[in-house]
Parts: C-alpha cells; sequence; structure tokens
C-alpha cells in the first residue's frame, strides 16, 4: 500500500461489516487503495492510532451511516478526527433503522421495556444522534433493498473524481503539517522550492462560486505561511499588535489571513526562547509590510502596543486599525484618529465578520508591492546602519537600479514616504562604484534557512559581499537568472551540506552550473551526512564542519575566513574574466567585447600565472576561448594596421610615378602636364599627413597601454590593504605578495614606502635575477639590498644605502595629491650600470580614517617605448619622438637621442632641441617658435615647415591615459623621402626635353641654310 490511501471506510460492524467488506473489495476492483480496518491494522500495534494515521492519510473518509455506527463512541471519534482535519466526508446511507427483531437477535436477554428505551434514546435509528456535520452533507444512498448498489457505487466513484486534485494535496499538505508539528515546528520541515510554491497556490485556491470539496485547516494555513515566511527570511506581510486580553480575537484575525496565504508576526509565535522581547518585537515590526493594530481599551492602556505603534510610525509604516471592542473616541491615540478603521467589535459572531474581514485583505493588497518594497529597503537599510556602514551591505546591479526607481515613487507618494535612512542607504548606494565581482555566493537548501541566514550575517561583518537569495533578488526579476549572474560574478561558491540540500534539484542545478564555469567550491556542513549523497562535483572536495555545536560555530567560521582569503587576486581575476567571456557568449561572441590593449595584456599575465602556478580553480574552456579569440582579433588588427601602412606607402610611391609622367609630358602638354604635377604633389601630401597620424595613432596606444600596466600590481597590492589581507607594517609580508604577483609587474620594480620610514621592494637586476630591498626602521636606518633566489628567499647582502623613502619624488607627490601619480621622468643608473630612463607610477594608501598609511610604486623603464618607436617603419628618415611639457625627451626614435646626457658624475635630461638628429632639432625649433611653450598643445595639432630647403610634416598628439602625464608624441615626415623620386624624374623629363629642344633647333639651322644655297645655285 501506498503512503497515501484513496478512501478510509468507517462503519459499525453490527450493522454493516458484510456492506463495508463488499465496498471495499469493488473499490480495490476499481483500482482505489482503501484503508479497511480488517486489511490495515496489525497484530500488536497502538489500535487507536493505526487508525488515526489512516485517516490522516486517505483523501476521502466515507461515513457508513447506520444506526451502530452513528450510536458507537469509535465511529463518532474517528468523524471527530475526521472534521479536525477537514477532511472530504462522504456520508454513505446504508441503514436507515433496526427492527425490533434485529434488536431481540443482538440482545438476547433484552426486555420489552429495554426496547423502548432503546428507541427513547435513539439507537435504533440513524436520524436522532447523527453527527451534526454529516447531517449537513448529501448523502450517497445504498440502502439495503431499497437502492440499487451499482448506481450508487458509480455516483461515489464520481464524487471521488470531483476535484480529486485539490483533495490529494490536501492530504499531502496535511501530512507535511502533521511532521512539522509533530517535529516542535522545526524549520528544517517546513515546505521548500516548488512543493512550497504548490502549497501556496493550493491555500489560495477559490471555488467561487462551488463549494470547496474541504477546507485547509488551521494548522496547514499555519505550515504554509510560515514555509512561506521561512522563504522569505522571516519578512512577513502582516505584524500584529494586540494586548494579552484580545487573545480571542488575536486568533480569529491570525487564521483568517493565515487561510489568504498572508505571512503574518505575533508575539506569542515568533519570538524564540531567551530572545530579547524588545528586541524581537521591532525587528517584527521592522521586516512587516503593514502593522495591524487591535484596537482596545486594553490595548490602549498597554505600554507594549503604545511602543509597537509608536515605532512602526517612526518607520513609515502602514497602520490599520481594527476595533475589536468598543473604545470610547476620546481614548483613541491621536496617531490612529486620522486613519480609517475597520469595526469588528459588534460582528464576530455574525456574517458581517467575515466583510469586514475582506475589507481587511482588500487593504492589505492595494499597493501591497510598494510596501513590500518599503519593508526590504529598509530592513536593508538597518542592517547597514546597525553595522557602521558596512560597505558590503550596499545594493548592486539590478538591485540598485530597482531600488533608485523605487524611490523616485516613493518621495513622491503623499504618505508612507521613504524614511531618511532608506533615502540615505539608496544614495550611498549608488555613489558606490560599480562592484564587478562579489565574494560568496551561498546556496543551500530552504530546510537550512536559519543556518545559511547566521552564516551570510557573520560574513557580512567581515566585510565580505555576499549573494544571498534573500537579500540580492529584487522583487520582480527573473529568479533563474539572477542565480545564474550571481554565480558568474562570486569568487567561491559556498554550498551549505545537509540531507535536504543533496537531494534538492534547485541546488543541484546550482552546484552543476559553478562547476561548469570552474568556480572554486567551498562545501560547508550544516547536518550529517553521507559522503555518498555527495554531489560528483563536491564528492573531492573537503568540507568545513559547522554540524558540531553551536558553540564552535566559531571556530568552524575563523577556517572558512581563512580559506576565502586564500589567493583571492586569483579568485578576483579569475571572476572578472569569466564576466567578460560569459557576456561574450551571450552575445554570440560579439568581437566588439574582446579584450584589447593593456586589458588583454593583464589577462594573458593571468592565465600564464594560473599555468606556471598550476593554481585552482584553473581557468575554465570558455575563458580560455575567450582570451585566444582577443589575441587573435588583436594580432589581426595588428597586420591590418600594417598592410594599411604599406597600401598608403604604396599609393605614396605611385602618385610619385603618376607625377613624373606628368611632369615628362609637362613640355608635350603644356599646362595640362603643370596642373597633373600640382595635383599629384597635394595628393602626396595629404597622403603623407595620414600616414604621419596613423603613426602617431600606433604609438598612442602602445604607450597608453604600457602605462596603464604598471598600474597592475601597485593597484592589487593597494586593493589586498584595503582589505586586511596586508598591513602596512608587515614587510616580509608584502615582500612575498610582490614576490607571488611578479607575473603583474610590468616595470623595473616594485616598493612600498611607509609614513613612518619603513621601506620594503623587489627589483629586477640583470638576467632574470631580483634583488629584494628591505629597511625597517625598528632594526636599521639604512636601507638593506639582498639577492633573491629563484624561488624567492632571501640571500647575500650585495649593499647598504642611506636612504628616506618619504624624500623620494614618487612618495611626495602622490602623498601631496592623495590619488595615483605620475613622477617626473629621471634618469639613473641600473644595477648593471647601464643608464636609463625612468618615471614612477605611485599609489598612495590611506587607512579607513582617511590617513596616509604609505605609497606604492613601481619604476617603468622608457627605453622601452624608445626601442618601440625605433621599430616603427614610419619613412626613410621619418623620426618619431616623446617631450615632456618642458621640451625633454621622454623617448626617442634616433639612436642618437638617448634622452640623457652624462656629464661626469651627473646625469642631465637631455632636451629635444639640443638633438643630435637634425630633424628632431628642426622640428623642436619649429614648434617653440609657433605654439611658443609645449604645454599649450593640448590637442592634436600638425603643421609644415623647411629644412634646407626641404618641406617636413610634424604631427602632434598628447598622451591620453589615467592619470594624466605631460607627454606629447612628435612626428616628423620629410616631403623629401617620398619627392625625391619625383624630383629625380623630373630632372630627367628637363634634360631630354632639353636636349630634343636642341635638336629640333639644329635640325632647323641645317634645313635653313640648305634652301638658302639652293637658291644661290638655281
Amino acid at each position: 500500500m501506498g503512503q497515501f490511501q484513496d478512501a478510509f471506510i468507517s462503519y459499525g460492524r453490527a450493522d454493516s461489516k458484510q456492506f463495508a467488506q463488499t465496498l471495499n473489495q469493488r473499490l480495490i476492483e476499481a483500482g482505489y487503495e482503501v484503508w479497511f480496518d480488517f486489511d490495515d491494522i496489525p497484530l500488536g500495534v497502538d489500535y487507536q492510532q493505526q487508525i488515526d494515521v489512516g485517516i490522516e492519510r486517505s483523501h476521502n473518509f466515507l461515513s457508513i451511516i447506520s444506526p451502530h455506527a452513528v450510536n458507537s463512541p469509535y465511529c463518532r471519534l474517528e468523524v471527530d478526527r475526521a472534521v479536525a482535519y477537514n477532511k472530504r466526508i462522504i456520508p454513505l446511507l446504508h441503514v436507515e433503522e433496526i427492527s425490533r427483531a434485529t434488536w431481540q437477535q443482538r440482545h438476547p436477554m433484552g426486555t420489552e421495556a429495554d426496547w423502548q428505551a432503546y428507541q427513547a434514546a435513539g439507537k435504533h435509528a440513524s436520524f436522532v444522534n447523527m453527527h451534526p456535520v454529516i447531517s449537513k452533507i448529501n448523502w450517497v444512498y445504498f440502502r439495503d433493498g431499497i437502492d440499487d448498489f451499482e448506481p450508487a457505487f458509480q455516483a461515489l466513484l464520481a464524487v471521488f473524481e470531483r476535484q480529486k486534485d485539490y483533495v490529494h494535496q490536501h492530504t499531502q499538505f496535511l501530512d507535511l503539517a502533521l511532521t512539522w508539528q509533530r517535529q516542535q515546528k522545526q524549520a528544517r520541515y517546513l515546505l521548500i522550492g516548488e512543493t512550497r510554491q504548490q502549497a501556496e497556490a493550493w491555500l489560495t485556491t477559490k471555488f467561487s462560486p462551488q463549494q470547496p470539496p474541504c477546507w485547509p485547516t488551521d494548522l496547514q494555513a499555519e505550515f504554509i505561511t510560515e514555509s512561506t515566511k521561512n522563504a522569505n527570511g522571516l519578512m512577513t506581510q502582516v505584524f500584529l499588535a494586540h494586548a494579552e486580553a484580545d487573545q480571542t480575537s488575536l486568533h480569529k484575525i491570525l487564521n483568517a489571513l493565515r487561510r489568504e496565504g498572508f505571512t503574518v508576526w505575533t508575539n506569542t509565535t515568533d519570538i524564540q526562547t531567551g530572545e530579547d522581547f524588545e528586541q524581537a518585537v521591532n525587528c517584527g515590526i521592522e521586516q512587516a509590510d503593514n502593522v495591524v493594530y487591535l484596537l482596545s481599551p486594553q490595548a490602549i492602556a498597554s505600554p507594549y502596543c503604545q511602543h509597537e505603534l509608536n515605532y512602526a510610525l517612526a518607520l513609515n509604516k502602514r497602520i490599520i486599525p481594527i476595533r475589536v471592542c468598543p473604545v470610547p473616541t476620546e481614548q483613541i491615540p491621536v496617531a490612529l484618529k486620522t486613519l480609517q478603521y475597520i469595526d469588528l467589535a459588534e460582528s464576530w459572531q455574525t456574517t458581517d465578520a467575515w466583510l469586514d474581514e475582506s475589507e481587511l485583505l482588500k487593504i492589505l493588497r492595494q499597493d501591497a508591492l510598494y510596501f513590500a518594497e518599503h519593508k526590504v529597503l529598509l530592513t536593508k537599510a538597518l542592517k547597514w546602519q546597525r553595522q557602521q556602514r558596512n560597505p558590503s551591505i550596499l545594493l548592486r546591479g539590478y538591485n540598485l537600479r530597482h531600488a533608485a526607481a523605487w524611490l523616485k515613487v516613493a518621495q513622491a507618494r503623499p504618505h508612507h514616504f521613504p524614511t531618511a535612512l532608506q533615502v540615505e542607504f539608496i544614495q550611498e548606494s549608488l555613489r558606490q562604484p560599480p562592484a564587478t565581482a562579489l565574494d560568496v555566493f551561498i546556496s543551500y537548501s530552504r530546510a537550512d534557512s536559519a543556518f545559511a541566514r547566521r552564516l551570510n550575517d557573520a560574513l557580512q561583518l567581515q566585510g565580505k559581499c555576499t549573494w544571498f537569495d534573500q537579500e540580492s533578488i529584487a522583487s520582480g526579476a527573473d529568479f533563474q537568472q539572477e542565480i545564474y549572474r550571481g554565480i558568474e560574478s562570486a569568487d567561491n561558491f559556498l554550498f551549505i551540506l545537509s540531507p535536504r540540500s543533496v537531494q534538492s534539484p534547485y541546488c543541484a542545478d546550482e552546484v552543476g552550473y559553478a562547476a561548469k564555469l570552474n568556480k572554486r567550491l567551498v562545501p560547508v556542513l550544516a547536518q550529517t551526512l553521507s559522503g555518498s549523497d555527495l554531489p560528483p562535483a563536491l564528492a573531492t572536495v573537503q568540507w568545513l564542519d559547522f554540524s558540531q555545536q553551536a558553540q564552535e560555530f566559531t571556530d568552524s567560521f575563523s577556517q572558512l575566513i581563512r580559506v576565502l582569503e586564500t589567493d583571492r587576486d586569483y579568485l578576483r581575476s579569475h571572476t572578472q574574466w569569466l564576466q567578460r567571456a560569459v557576456e561574450w557568449q551571450q552575445k554570440e561572441r560579439n568581437s566588439d567585447l574582446l579584450l584589447r590593449g593593456s586589458e588583454l595584456a593583464i589577462a594573458e599575465n593571468w592565465l600564464q600565472e594560473s599555468d606556471r602556478l598550476n593554481k585552482q580553480p584553473p581557468p575554465s574552456d570558455l575563458q580560455k576561448s575567450f582570451l585566444q579569440a582577443s589575441r587573435a582579433a588583436a594580432d589581426r588588427a595588428a597586420k591590418r594596421e600594417q598592410h594599411r601602412l604599406m597600401v598608403m606607402k604604396q599609393q605614396l610611391r605611385l602618385i610619385a610615378a603618376a607625377l613624373a609622367i606628368a611632369i615628362g609630358g609637362l613640355f608635350a602638354n603644356g599646362l595640362v602636364g603643370w596642373f597633373s604635377f600640382r595635383g599629384g604633389q597635394q595628393a602626396i601630401r595629404t597622403l603623407t599627413a595620414q600616414l604621419s597620424q596613423t603613426v602617431s595613432h600606433n604609438i598612442q596606444q602602445r604607450v597608453v597601454t604600457y602605462l596603464e600596466n604598471a598600474y597592475v600590481l601597485p593597484n592589487l597590492t593597494r586593493q589586498a590593504m584595503a582589505a586586511g589581507e596586508l598591513l602596512p607594517n608587515d614587510l616580509d609580508g608584502l615582500g612575498r605578495y610582490f614576490w607571488r604577483h611578479l607575473s603583474f609587474l610590468t616595470g623595473q620594480s616594485i616598493y612600498f614606502g611607509s609614513q613612518s620610514g619603513n621601506f620594503v621592494g623587489l627589483q629586477h637586476s640583470a638576467g632574470q635575477q631580483f634583488e629584494y630591498w628591505l629597511q625597517d626602521q625598528s632594526q636599521s636606518s639604512d636601507r638593506l639590498d639582498y639577492r633573491l633566489s629563484t624561488t624567492g628567499e632571501r640571500g647575500e647582502l650585495l649593499r647598504s644605502t642611506a636612504y628616506d623613502s618619504r624624500l623620494r619624488p614618487w612618495y611626495q607627490i602622490a602623498a601631496q595629491t592623495g590619488e595615483n601619480s605620475w613622477s617626473p621622468v629621471y634618469a639613473f643608473r641600473r644595477s648593471d650600470d647601464e643608464l636609463v630612463l625612468g618615471v614612477s607610477a605611485a599609489v598612495p594608501v590611506h587607512d579607513a580614517q582617511g590617513q596616509l598609511q604609505g605609497v606604492i610604486s613601481t619604476d617603468l623603464l622608457l627605453t622601452q617605448i624608445s626601442e618601440f618607436l625605433q621599430q616603427l617603419d614610419i619613412s626613410r628618415s621619418g623620426q618619431a619622438f616623446i617631450i615632456d611639457s618642458q621640451g625633454l625627451i621622454v623617448a626617442s626614435s634616433a639612436a642618437n637621442t638617448p634622452g640623457f646626457v652624462n656629464q661626469g658624475d651627473e646625469i642631465e635630461r637631455q632636451a629635444a632641441i639640443d638633438s643630435q638628429d637634425p630633424a628632431i632639432r628642426a622640428a623642436t625649433r619649429h614648434l617653440l617658435q609657433k605654439f611658443g611653450q609645449f604645454d599649450q598643445l593640448t590637442t592634436e595639432q600638425n603643421s609644415l615647415f623647411q629644412l634646407e630647403g626641404d618641406r617636413y610634416l610634424t604631427d602632434i598628439d598628447q598622451v591620453n591615459t589615467q592619470p594624466t602625464v605631460d607627454w606629447l608624441i612628435v612626428t616628423v615626415i620629410p616631403e623629401a623621402d617620398f619627392m625625391d623620386e619625383i624630383r629625380a624624374n623630373a630632372r630627367l623629363s628637363l634634360y631630354v626635353g632639353i636636349g630634343g629642344l636642341i635638336l629640333a633647333s639644329g635640325l632647323s639651322i641645317a634645313v635653313y641654310r640648305s634652301r638658302q644655297l639652293a637658291k644661290r645655285e638655281f
């Protein structure tokens, strides 16, 4: 037999045993499962308990009416149980009354007086002592000798099929509710997931104008609405404020609201043992959409009710007064006098009470979405305030956009407008930079909601940004898509292990998606279970055990924090590139979403570091495909740019050839040849200008990428210090951090100088070796430079130098500006004694109060920019160089312009006007003459000048990067590089023309003389 039966047969044996057996057999033959005492009560068990369970788990209660059944205390107890469970009761009239002969057979010693007394007590008939509920229900007639069994049986089966799904769900939810009740109403026995949603729909099913086959019980309504409350983080739709003397009214309203699917908070049901009473009440008001105030003289006199009313008013809650007994008008609180109240004082015992309750339901459903959002945002704002404005609680993404839209509507309302705290909370959320990643996604079964909430609160107190569905999904959002986005944006996927969660298809889907994305999986054991029950993705991952006593929560939580802090930067990058890759895939791999420039370089460094150090979790296949596509696109773009340059040069050569032909035809075609020559010459100048701009653009891209990459490691270090992962005075910890993140180092060195004078850094020296710099003021006032081994271990001491980082330009400029800054360009001697130009990228570090703790900086070699410029194919003698606002060389394509001058012990920077390259020198002089000062050039400019009779085209562009630098990119291209061929052809054409002219003149003279000679002879 299955868990549930289609029917329970209740009968009196003396009158209906044979009929009950026949009915049972026919129902079984028709395919129904039946509870029948002869078949379903084993020997040696509690008889009554078996009957009670049979009634609970049967969809229909068949009450066979007969005098014996009606007058049997056992049958009546069965009917009472069915009525208490609101079962669908189907009365079957079998015997209307028994005869004297039948009675006598059952009572052989009975006398006439006994029979008279029996009749007087109504025990001979079915109607006198019938249960009042049975008497009100239409019967199915199975009277022996009167009614035909088959039509009656078919009528019974028709009743079975009527609203069958609703009746079956009634049995299912009753069974679950009774289990919850018998387990002291523990949260882990509440409904979750799809079953909860089905129960919510079932509870609010309406049959009007038809009569329902059965009614939900108060227990079922409480069970289902408590499941809803648990799913919504214990938030409710109604807070019931009442005096102790109004318990009767309270329970009537409470049960009526629950039957309509409303979640309700009362101080008799929602305050846990040992919980602070006032704090629990305040929390209940905060987390409720509405406050229903039971108005009575006792409530007015109660200081508790007065506190509840005042607190609800302070929070701008919607208050709905219900008068449950007469109250003198002068005693009504001022705050309630302006409110329309519902009057139930005179109508509890009349049908009008339901009309008044309907009025209450109408008010509760009016603007329900607005008040639900008011509650959610208020709860979050209060949590933010109580955690000292913890930024991890601020709104993000869809939630923030939804809240901002709600605020606009709310501020225009005439009443129940947002509180000042809600406004401040939303505005502060809007001011925060958008968070691209979260620390933790929490996956759990609703049966473990209490533990999940505790864990979420503890993580937020530690400053962790969490994705927790009870806080992270705004009303109206696509639930499944929000879950997927939450998993994608989280660095860690935390899964709460319990018997219910490992069996949940929703949890399994979340684990599967996280595993597909190669997220770091962090299992947390909340309840003991067998390892064989684990999802495959979690079977090989060590869990953290939280299943012991509550006092051990702190120890387990500390272990969890250590796990979450491990390799944080790697995980944050993993999340960043995953989000970009997912977006790329969702947008049909749109090439516009691929990485470029500095982003691509950083991502490729991350991928190389992952492979080199075997990082876990490894990059996903999607991430690898995304980076490969980005690299391929970047390579194609570079090839296209090279091709464009080549085409431009070919065009210049073709124009030069055309001009040569034009010059050759100058003598033959006169003005036509001349205009062709001039037009071709102008085309060359136009293409030369385009070539110059293209070269300048390429330089801009390369320089900006190089400069922006320099800030990657300093910014990562600052973020780690802000998160508390690194401490300013933990010099060895900083040194190890620098060593672990060398793949992000773009420059020559990385270092940190503190406000107290301490200093630590790494410098890349000759070959693949590194030096470790350390200055600990508590041990030495000098900076000690050590050699580092290939594993990052400190080796021999190389030198000791008097040093104070606080006096260095990179430190002072960052300390002064309070933001990321570039130092002035400087020349210095490397450890291999090579002279180079460099610049420092400086990042200030402040504490929570805004006090400077120190500066992180990295040295960037400008020789790499010069090497890039020297590799450019500009033209035969074209040059490109970069200068600062003082006209000093930063980088140059000319090998004889290194940017510095060695004056013995002094190293001075080189001015562009003093360059040994004539083109650079002349271009600089021309720019000074035309613009006066270099700092006046803030937009792209181009100009022409002459040097030794040749025309030169210059293109000037400012380097656009953040933070800004005062650098200008200058390209110089002589026209001669493209006009020389024209001039050579022009000279050749001129010589040919002159030769032709002389030849023609000679022939003319010869002809003339010959004619003169002929005349003389004639």
